[in-house]
């Protein structure tokens, strides 16, 4: 599956295989296998030398692996020199406020091109996003609102951090690159009503992927990206209207409809199978 195709991704502690072995029963479109936050300091050995096998078990599942390393720099070596390339689709760079970050992780990584997501949990990434966004080898941008927020001294469920989310996916999207994440928290997973709220928020950020940090989110960033049904019934009539074909602007329903909504109905069409 292309980066740009995820949609519900799954941080799993890369250490855990009673874990993975639930994980890769829902099927998302990507584990994030993690060698980071996920994992205690006295514990990243036995993370690393479990990469092979749960990589084995991923690529066996046709489920996309994306690694986490960490963000020191001694660590994110070893990290890099226990992955086997062959069944990675992408490594996760965390604390990414510049291209630097991304750029240490590159020079470990020698001839070998991998796509790379850069995690922004920091406000002082903000004026870098397009920087990074564009770097080599850049997929995607996921927002860290746990980490962003701590920085600010506010929850993570504070409504300001649509601000910031919102700057991410533009910027991922001018670049082409997938945007990833929800501008609330991750770590309350029994609210899945909450969960699924802003994953709605997200979308209409932009954004088109979301990561959970419990299976019991899954469902709830399926279905909060999900167009809607009266969304669906709009873009149908809004493609009968035009024939399928660019005939300049004209009304419909009261309102002026041009090409870019044609194509944003054949998009809608698109996530529901009908495009």
């Amino acid at each position: 599956m292309s980066p740009l195709e995820w949609q519900s991704l799954l941080f799993v502690p890369a250490h855990r295989e009673k874990h993975l072995l639930s994980a890769i029963k829902l099927k998302p479109d990507a584990v994030i296998l993690d060698l980071e936050d996920g994992v205690a300091s006295s514990e990243k050995t036995e993370a690393r030398a479990c990469l092979a096998k749960h990589q084995d078990l991923l690529a066996k599942a046709k489920i996309d692996c994306i690694i986490r390393v960490n963000a020191d720099a001694a660590e994110a070596r070893k990290d890099v020199a226990a992955i086997n390339f062959e069944k990675l689709a992408a490594l996760m760079v965390p604390k990414c406020v510049d291209r630097g970050h991304l750029n240490r992780i590159v020079s470990l990584l020698g001839a070998k091109a991998v796509a790379l997501i850069a995690l922004i949990e920091s406000p002082a990434a903000l004026p870098q996003l397009t920087h990074i966004a564009t770097a080599p080898g850049v997929c995607a941008l996921m927002f860290g609102p746990e980490d962003y927020a701590a920085e600010l001294g506010l929850s993570a469920d504070a409504a300001d951090l649509a601000v910031p989310a919102a700057l991410l996916a533009a910027a991922a999207v001018a670049a082409k690159c997938l945007a990833i994440g929800i501008p609330g928290s991750l770590a309350d997973f029994s609210d899945v009503k909450g969960f699924t709220a802003n994953v709605r928020k997200a979308r209409s950020l932009g954004f088109r992927a979301a990561a959970a940090i419990h299976p019991a989110q899954l469902d709830a960033i399926r279905e909060g990206f999900r167009p809607t049904v009266a969304e669906v019934k709009k873009a149908k009539d809004i493609i009968a209207a035009s024939g399928g074909k660019d005939k300049g602007a004209r009304k419909f329903e009261g309102a002026m409809v041009d090409a870019p909504i044609v194509e944003q109905a054949r998009r809608v069409l698109k996530q529901v199978g009908l495009g």
